[in-house]
């Protein structure tokens, strides 16, 4: 009862969370247009790395470790107080260097200094990201669930009128400082729920190395997944300005955000329903036999979802941002095909994190980013469906890579008789 109540919550908050993020940027289409929202396109994916990365992005880390010492008071204030300090220092660190590089980071994502301030905002709000993801991951080890759903949804509740008001009253600064404040105000609810935390009292931050050692895999796992694709679709978004125009970038974050938001739910039923299967068993062959299934039960699923969004693309497309963003509708087809090979990688991108193979995870998202600009470059001439095929292929040869080291992973457990139910 207490597991369909937590997956209840847990569903209910992220799904307040999607649902948000999805009329933001249906308010920030409508007010901008494709142009505006091209121009926009590489601060998004700058904002999307820092909420991630903000505290050096040991989120994971701080669940995973908090349950598993949860039982060992000492323990777990010690590995806490070592989480604090780290997330203290990554975050003062992040803020320095955004402050000294504001000018060349405000070139890079906007293609002039004179946005300079926005990096600014983004860093300080980031200081509010690294602490409520935090507080976030405490609350989650400890199995407040119910804690972290109010947390989500009262910073939902929050973050969506603030960001109407500055998206319609200051245009492309507002749309930029909304997208800041949003994830930032997170922290008010993540505050007042971490003072009924007893465990969080009397901290101290004199720990062993071991425990910064931790969390620096956690750290190196974030940055291949927060920071290097991110920067690929940068890299390919101002490819596409300087080689077509901000329309055709408009289009293309268009989709790319609109992906997001059906990726999200996949992501989220990959999280709470497949991980915790294959992280409580030492069962090889269950692991195998459970991927292949969820591989195949998403690609259909997948499949059928994206032929309807397919032959409905215009009236998705109107509702989802406006019907200035029809024309994006032609490349819909691609999108949806990079995105079921990406949803099955995805499965063996868990399978992955929760056996704690971090060179892998890195090494596969690395491949991505690095992939992404390659084809790029290579196909991409003057066509926006050029940088679609790029993206499928890159997506196809991610799923396939990733396939090839899970069955040579696992390849003695094909034929295993061991039990591949779930153990009891």
């Amino acid at each position: 009862m207490k597991s369909i109540q937590a997956y209840f919550l847990t569903t209910i908050s992220q799904g307040s969370k999607i649902l948000v993020a999805f009329v933001i940027i249906k308010m920030i289409a409508w007010r901008l247009g494709p142009e505006g929202l091209g121009l926009l396109g590489n601060f998004m994916s700058l904002t999307s790395a820092m909420v991630t990365f903000a505290g050096g992005g040991i989120l994971t880390a701080v669940v995973k470790y908090v349950a598993e010492y949860r039982e060992d008071e000492d323990k777990c204030k010690s590995f806490i107080s070592a989480a604090g300090l780290y997330t203290s220092v990554c975050a003062v660190s992040i803020l320095i260097i955004a402050i000294v590089f504001r000018n060349q980071i405000s070139t890079y994502i906007f293609g002039s200094a004179e946005y300079w301030y926005l990096v600014l905002l983004l860093a300080v709000a980031q200081v509010a990201y690294a602490f409520s993801n935090f507080i976030i991951g405490i609350i989650n080890g400890l199995g407040k669930i119910h804690y972290f759903s109010f947390i989500t949804v009262i910073g939902s509740s929050i973050a969506l009128p603030l960001a109407g008001y500055f998206i319609f009253k200051f245009g492309f600064n507002g749309a930029a400082i909304a997208l800041i404040v949003t994830n930032a105000v997170i922290l008010l609810p993540a505050l007042y729920f971490g003072k009924k935390i007893s465990i969080l009292k009397n901290i101290s931050y004199v720990k062993t190395f071991s425990e910064y050692q931790k969390l620096f895999k956690y750290s190196l796992m974030l940055v291949s997944s927060a920071v290097f694709l991110p920067a690929a679709e940068i890299f390919v978004r101002n490819l596409v300005i300087e080689r077509n125009s901000l329309l055709d970038a408009g289009y293309f974050q268009s989709l790319l955000r609109l992906s997001a938001v059906y990726i999200s739910f996949i992501s989220l039923f990959l999280a709470y329903y497949f991980m915790p299967k294959i992280s409580n068993t030492k069962s090889n062959a269950f692991i195998f036999y459970q991927s292949l299934r969820y591989v195949g039960f998403l690609s259909a699923l997948f499949s059928c979802f994206a032929v309807i969004l397919y032959f409905l693309r215009n009236e998705v497309i109107s509702f989802a941002l406006s019907v200035e963003f029809l024309a994006a509708s032609q490349y819909i087809h691609q999108q949806l095909i990079a995105d079921l090979f990406k949803v099955c990688a995805y499965v063996f991108g868990f399978v992955a994190v929760g056996r704690g193979c971090f060179k892998l995870y890195i090494a596969a998202e690395v491949l991505q980013a690095a992939g992404f600009v390659f084809f790029t470059k290579l196909l991409y001439i003057s066509s926006l469906s050029e940088v679609y095929n790029a993206l499928i292929l890159t997506n196809m040869l991610y799923f396939a890579l990733a396939g090839c080291v899970f069955l040579f992973s696992y390849r003695k457990d094909i034929f295993s008789k061991e039990q591949i139910c779930a153990p009891q």
